[in-house]
């Protein structure tokens, strides 16, 4: 290893994680929070109702993140 530190490009990471979290967000949310809204019987099922998409959006841009991340150092050190 020749001490060089892998530039990312922090933008384009960033940019591709907060459209999948946002995909995942109102693809979960349009399916699950109607649904968990009719069958809600008081104001706990209903918290519940908006923090799952939320959640599933979240790891859904974590995923996207951590991926994005490791294919850009590697990409870059394929070039190398």
């Amino acid at each position: 290893m020749t001490g060089k530190r892998k530039k990312i490009d922090w933008g384009d990471v960033w940019d591709r994680t907060w459209k999948t979290f946002i995909q995942g967000f109102f693809g979960s949310g349009v399916v699950l929070t109607p649904a968990m809204i009719v069958n809600a019987k008081d104001a706990k099922d209903l918290w519940v109702s908006v923090i799952c998409p939320v959640l599933i959006g979240g790891v859904a841009g974590g995923i996207c993140a951590l991926w994005n991340t490791a294919r850009d150092y590697f990409s870059k050190k394929k070039e190398k």
